[in-house]
């Protein structure tokens, strides 16, 4: 209903300009998430080709892009997906644009932890590890890095405490050296941890650094080690 009543108030064929959509929800992996994108998937490729959808998290498991109902063509990230189109001058069908821009989280993300941290008391985690390793890092550019792959060891050889494929690894604070025991949390964590290691992603965004900055952890970024990512496209 919601893409429906966005169609019929703002959409013409062949309007000049995009349908700019803010997503409230920091991740599409959530009930609301899902059916929201289900259901733009099944709107006409034309409307869907002028959706411009900005979140912090533009690059979508290619599982779940098919459960979405998304085309088997469509690109996960702003870049990759623009140069598909640029490529068949869209004669492969419409499909929205997501890019990665560092807006505020939505309130609900917010209240899930805010009442659960107490800002005057020392934060136990020392050093944060909040990344999955598959990810190669500048993916757009020809030269892969094993940046991420190389951090965790690094963290694990320093006695982190990590999950079994290592998506998560913490360092306790001297003073908390249980710390590793509270049940994981995406902001939670953060708001635990003095220092956020970010290693460079998929797209041209990180969105887990603006968890760092909104729940007061030090993002350390990490050069990827590869080419550097293309420049920003005038179109964007």
């Amino acid at each position: 209903e919601y893409w429906r009543r966005v169609a019929a108030r703002y959409f013409t064929p062949g309007m000049p300009g995009p349908l700019v959509i803010v997503a409230e929800s920091y991740s599409f992996d959530n009930r609301v998430g899902f059916e929201l994108l289900r259901a733009l998937s099944a709107m006409p490729t034309d409307f869907q080709a002028q959706v411009v959808m900005l979140t912090t998290m533009s690059n979508l498991q290619s599982s779940f892009r098919r459960k979405a109902g998304f085309a088997p063509m469509w690109q996960s990230g702003a870049d990759a997906e623009l140069a598909r189109r640029a490529l068949l001058q869209r004669s492969g069908g419409g499909s929205l644009l997501m890019i990665t821009v560092s807006k505020p989280v939505g309130i609900f993300d917010i209240l899930r932890w805010e009442h659960t941290v107490d800002s005057l008391r020392p934060r136990p985690i020392g050093v944060l590890w909040s990344a999955d390793l598959g990810r190669s890092g500048q993916q757009l550019t020809p030269v892969k890095s094993n940046v991420r792959l190389r951090l965790s060891n690094a963290l694990a050889a320093a006695n982190a405490t990590c999950n079994r494929d290592r998506s998560r690894c913490v360092l306790c604070a001297p003073h908390a050296p249980a710390c590793a025991r509270a049940r994981p949390s995406l902001f939670g964590d953060a708001a635990r941890s003095v220092l956020c290691i970010e290693p460079p992603g998929d797209t041209l965004g990180r969105s887990h650094a603006f968890v760092g900055i909104i729940t007061g952890c030090i993002p350390v970024l990490v050069e990827g080690g590869g080419a550097p990512p293309p420049p920003p496209r005038a179109n964007l």
